[in-house]
């Protein structure tokens, strides 16, 4: 009776044994199963991640290009802002340059012609001539000034000399 007992007991911790490496197998199973799927999805979600890196590059270069079309769209109308400015002022200059001729011709049509001679003296010692560059408006202003010379408002040794 105890060599059954101890077969029994034998029999009994054999079969726990062999239960315990089927159930350890299937366990490894189990997680080399769930191993491959882990890297059929990492695979996955860096194939998705790749996609989604290619399309953020090409969304890039489009925005790059975009900005450097707008950066020279903003250089080309900051050319034509400055050539603009630069086209008034010379416009203002020559407005001005009218006005002024103006001013001399009503005060020469009034005879008053200390103002008439004050003026070339003041065009004398100015950055500009004060006289517009037609030819017209030069023979004008050249028949004033010799008129004044004649009249005596104006003298040869005079600074105001008429350089036309």
């Amino acid at each position: 009776s105890a060599l059954l007992y101890l077969v029994i007991l034998f029999a009994a911790a054999f079969l726990m044994l062999l239960l315990a490496y089927f159930v350890q197998r299937r366990n490894n199973q189990a997680t080399q199963d769930s191993w491959n799927l882990s890297k059929e999805q990492l695979a996955e979600e860096n194939r998705k991640l790749t996609e989604k890196n290619e399309e953020l590059e090409v969304r890039l270069a489009v925005m790059e290009d975009q900005r450097d079309r707008a950066y020279r769209q903003i250089d080309e109308l900051e050319k034509q802002y400055n050539d603009a400015a630069g086209l008034g002022h010379l416009l203002d200059t020559e407005l001005q340059c009218w006005y002024d001729f103006w001013g001399l011709e009503t005060s020469f049509q009034e005879e008053n012609y200390e103002d008439c001679a004050e003026f070339f003296r003041l065009a004398y010692y100015s950055n500009y001539s004060h006289i517009p560059e037609t030819e017209s408006a030069q023979r004008r202003a050249r028949l004033i000034y010799e008129t004044l010379l004649e009249l005596g408002y104006l003298a040869e040794d005079d600074p105001a000399v008429f350089v036309p």
